[in-house]
C-alpha cells in the first residue's frame, strides 16, 4: 500500500515537472517568435522605405523627361492654334528639333538614369552588407 502511494506521488511529481518544462518551452518559443516577428516588421519597414525612395526617384525622372520632351510639342501646337480658322491652311511639316536641344535632353536623361543607377547600387550594397552582417551574427 505504501508502495502505491509513493508511486502515485512520484508520477504526480513527474507530471508537474514535465508540465513546468513544457510551459517554459512554450514561453521560450513565444519569445523567439515575437523577436522574429519584430525583426521581420523592421526589415519590411526598411525595404518599404527604400522601395518608395527608388520608385519616387524613377517617377520624378520620368515626369521630368516627359515635361522636357513635351515642350517641343507644345510649341508646335501653339503655332497651329494661332493660325486663322477661316483661311485655307497649307500643309506645314513640324519643325525639326535642333541638335543642341536634343543633346541637352539626352544629357539630362543620362544624368537622371546615372543617378537612379547609383542609388540602386548603394541600396543593393547596403542590403548585401546587412545580409552578411546578419549571417555572421546568426553563426556566432
Amino acid at each position: 500500500m505504501e508502495n502505491d502511494i509513493n508511486e502515485i506521488s512520484i508520477k504526480r511529481g513527474d507530471i508537474d515537472y514535465e508540465r513546468a518544462e513544457l510551459i517554459k518551452s512554450s514561453e521560450d518559443y513565444k519569445t523567439a517568435l515575437e523577436d522574429q516577428l519584430t525583426h521581420i516588421k523592421n526589415n519590411m519597414a526598411f525595404w518599404g522605405k527604400r522601395a518608395l525612395i527608388i520608385g519616387g526617384a524613377l517617377f520624378v525622372s520620368y515626369k521630368l523627361y516627359k515635361w522636357i520632351s513635351s515642350d517641343a510639342e507644345d510649341e508646335y501646337n501653339q503655332e497651329e492654334l494661332q493660325k486663322p480658322q477661316n483661311q485655307q491652311l497649307a500643309v506645314i511639316s513640324p519643325k525639326r528639333e535642333s541638335s543642341l536641344i536634343r543633346a541637352i535632353k539626352d544629357q539630362i536623361t543620362f544624368f537622371l538614369i546615372a543617378m537612379a543607377r547609383e542609388k540602386l547600387k548603394e541600396f543593393l550594397e547596403s542590403t548585401e552588407e546587412k545580409t552578411e552582417h546578419a549571417d555572421t551574427n546568426d553563426t556566432v
